[in-house]
């Protein structure tokens, strides 16, 4: 059976207060369990979105590469990456591979939330 990962990050001390790793990891797992999406793995980062070359991101996209995931739940898209470029080509590249991913996120706050929104079931 295919799993769930649940991918959270932050990357400075300020984002902790608000929503923290363990906000959002909370998040993540009560929205698994309230469609319905069976255990959750998490897998987490604490450092900057402006990069793809993270441990925790890397290990999400090789799980998925190799077929091993059926979902990706992130709290925010900018949790993923802080670049709209990198964004679309994980979508393109990597996501394209999952059955649908999905985004916990209902945000519109930036660029990047308005113009992902489309591609995911929010």
């Amino acid at each position: 059976m295919k799993k769930i990962i649940g991918y959270i990050r932050v990357s400075t001390e300020e984002q902790t207060k608000g929503f923290g790793l363990d906000v959002q990891r909370e998040k993540v797992e009560t929205y698994c369990s309230l469609y319905n999406l069976g255990n959750v793995e998490i897998i987490e980062d604490d450092t900057t979105g402006k990069t793809l070359n993270r441990p925790g991101l890397q290990k999400v996209l090789e799980e998925v590469r190799t077929g091993n995931v059926s979902k990706v739940v992130v709290f925010k898209a900018d949790r993923l990456t802080r670049k709209l470029r990198d964004l679309l080509a994980i979508i393109e590249d990597e996501f394209n591979r999952l059955k649908w991913p999905l985004f916990q996120s209902r945000s519109n706050s930036t660029p990047a939330h308005r113009l992902a929104r489309p591609f995911f079931r929010c």
